[in-house]
């Protein structure tokens, strides 16, 4: 019986040294867990920390942009409404100074009606072949053929067929077989 107790007493001793081994096991890997959902708290708390940081800095840059945005579309319209001030000033602009325009040339006209032939042909023969289309435009048929007989024969041939295409007279010059070089020079050689 000592024997069987001395068995009894190895085993019990033998199992408790490993009940206290597996505790101690235990006990350390609980510890390490710890360790470790401590680890993975803080990371959490780090992301959930940056999350945040990143959304308030998101929001801040929208609301410069929104502003940016409203910034932009208020200058825009200021420019639309400047663009348009522009344009009608600029039409107005126009109208005065065609109506200037045609005051001047009603004067031009006036004048050279009032002229003698022969002075008017010696002015319009120096002047662009196209300017004196303009003039004589708008002078009475029977004052632009005495002035045409007195004008250079190549020169009034010229002049009678950019007559009969009607104004503008530059755009005639430049569109048609007419020599550009000598059509808008201003002297004519011995007139």
């Amino acid at each position: 019986m000592k024997f069987l107790l001395m068995i009894t007493i190895f085993i019990v001793t033998l199992f408790s040294t490993d009940v206290y081994d597996c505790n101690k096991v235990f006990d350390e890997r609980k510890n390490e867990l710890l360790d470790e959902l401590e680890k993975i708290d803080e990371q959490q708390q780090s992301l959930e920390s940056l999350q945040a940081a990143t959304s308030a800095m998101l929001k801040n840059k929208e609301k410069r942009l929104l502003e940016k945005e409203q910034e932009l579309n208020t200058k825009m319209k200021n420019v639309t409404q400047i663009l348009k001030d522009i344009k009608e000033e600029h039409k107005k602009n126009k109208q005065v100074l065609s109506t200037i325009q045609k005051g001047i040339d009603t004067k031009i006209i006036k004048a050279y009606s009032k002229m003698g032939s022969g002075k008017a042909a010696l002015i319009l023969a120096q002047m662009q072949i196209h300017e004196a289309c303009k003039i004589m435009f708008d002078l009475q048929p029977k004052q632009v053929g005495s002035i045409l007989e007195k004008i250079p024969p190549a020169k009034a041939a010229k002049i009678t067929v950019m007559l009969q295409g009607g104004p503008p007279f530059l755009d005639f010059v430049n569109n048609h077989d007419v020599d550009k070089s000598k059509s808008i020079d201003t002297v004519e050689e011995g007139f």
